[in-house]
This record gives structure tokens, sequence and C-alpha cells, in this order.
């Protein structure tokens, strides 16, 4: 055979197999381009179906819900119209308790307008009783003044009569008192300086503003004597811290002086007169 021919026949069938190679590997490329393109379609179809079956979830999530929001609905419009029920029946029965109370007020007015009548009568016969009584009371009241005046005036006299009597009274009184005040004396108990015990002392006040005490009234020297004269003021009031209690107290520039009268009385009589006696004596001593 010969082997040109060989050759030839081979690349023939060569040709033939590289066409038909080459027809297969289009035809695949056809294929899986198909496939691909089919692939992508089935793909978007399950994605269409997948948004497909969320929206039908969401539908029937959205009627569900609308279901539940008429069933509310339609429960709470039940309760509305009981509501609405019991308030027209609770308006009716006001509405006959109202009439009723109506009725009582009108005849409550009618016994009302009855008993203006009345009483409009009572007091027409009540205003004339007092136009006369009052008359004859101004006619007693005129009376009665002129007596009183007369009284009055008569009384008047009198009162002043006394008057200038009790003021004369009055001012002897206050110069005998003054005389009296202006010196003073008596006994009390003092506490000692240095030994603090109470002891009974004879207490002479002056017109000069001094006072001295003695051991007794016999005595012409006497244990000590003050000068208050100088004082702007005199504190002499009640004191119970040294446990007497009728016992008081004399405050001078130099010393407190601690005294003690019998009683109650003499300790508030002991203090007015030691307040005068310093008031009446400075004034005099100033002047």
């Amino acid at each position: 055979m010969d082997p040109l021919l060989v050759i030839d026949f081979l690349v023939e069938q060569n040709k033939k197999l590289w066409n038909e190679k080459i027809k297969f590997e289009n035809t695949s490329e056809q294929k899986l381009k198909k496939l691909g393109r089919y692939k992508k379609a089935l793909l978007q179809e399950q994605e269409e179906k997948e948004k497909y079956k969320n929206k039908c979830e969401d539908l029937e999530k959205d009627l569900k819900k609308n279901s539940s929001m008429r069933e509310a609905s339609t429960n709470s419009l039940s309760l509305s119209v009981e509501q609405l029920q019991s308030t027209v029946a609770q308006l009716q029965l006001k509405a006959q308790q109202s009439e009723s109370e109506r009725r009582k007020i009108s005849l409550f007015a009618a016994k009302a307008k009855t008993k203006i009548k009345e009483v409009k009568l009572d007091h027409k016969n009540l205003k004339t009783d007092v136009k006369m009584v009052t008359n004859r009371f101004l006619d007693d009241f005129q009376s009665l003044s002129t007596q009183l005046q007369k009284q009055v005036s008569t009384h008047c006299e009198l009162a002043e009569d006394q008057y200038y009597k009790l003021e004369q009274k009055f001012s002897n009184f206050m110069k005998d008192s003054e005389d009296q005040v202006r010196e003073t004396a008596g006994y009390l108990l003092k506490v000692g300086k240095t030994v603090k015990s109470w002891k009974r002392r004879w207490f002479v006040f002056r017109r000069d503003l001094t006072f001295s005490y003695f051991k007794t009234v016999e005595d012409v020297k006497p244990l000590d004597t003050v000068d208050v004269s100088m004082e702007d003021s005199l504190d002499v009031s009640a004191d119970i811290s040294q446990g007497k209690p009728f016992a008081f107290k004399l405050v001078t520039t130099n010393r407190t002086y601690f005294l003690c009268a019998t009683n109650e009385d003499e300790k508030r009589r002991w203090i007015s007169v030691l307040r005068r006696w310093f008031e009446v004596n400075k004034s005099y001593l100033d002047k």
C-alpha cells in the first residue's frame, strides 16, 4: 500500500476528527451556556419563590393581626354598647328622679308662696305695732332724758366738789410721803462681806443718799456707811439666790448687799421704799 495514500488517509481522518472535536466543543460550550442560563433562571425562579413565600407569610401575619384587631374592636364595640345601654338606663332613672324632684319643688314653691303671703301680712301688722311702740318709746325716752340730764348735772357738781377735796388730800399726802421716804430706817437681815452668814442689823437711809447699818438701834457708831449719791441708778430687786424666800438685793458700784425682810409684805415694802428713797433724794440733789 502506498504510504502517501496512507498518510493522506490519516490526514483526512485527522481533519475529520479535529472538525468533529471542534463541533463537539462548540456544541458542549453552547450546552454549557444553555445550562448556565437555565441554572441562572432556576436560581431566579427560586429567589422569586422565596420572595413570594415571604410575602405570603407577611400577608398571613397581617391577616392574623387584622383578625385579632377586628376581634378586639368587636369586643370593644360590644363593651361600649353595653356601657351605653347602662348609661341610658341610668339617665332614664335620673330623669324619673328629676321629674319626682321637680314635682316636689313645685309643691314646695306653692307652699312657699302661701307662706310668703302670710309673712307679708304679719310683717305689715308688725310694722304697725313697731311704729306704735316706737312712738311710745320716744315719748318715754324724752321724758327720761330730761330727768337724767337734771340728775347728771346735780351729780357732776357734787363730783367736782369731791374731786377738788380729794386732789387737796392727795397733794398733802404726797408731801408727807416724800418727807417720810427721804429718810427711813429699820431692822433687816444682811449677809456678811467676809463671813457669809445672816445677821440682824439696824439700817438708816438718809437724805444725802448715804446709808449706814448698826448692830442695834441704840448704837451710835455704825458698822459701815455707804454713799450712793454718785450712782446713776440703784438696783433694788427680789433675789432668792441666797436661799431666803423674803430676800432682796441692793446693788451699788462697789458691792451687792443681800438683805432679807421678815415676810413677803415687808420685802415688797422695803423694795418700794428704797427705790422711792433713791429717786426722791436723787432728784433733790440734782436740782
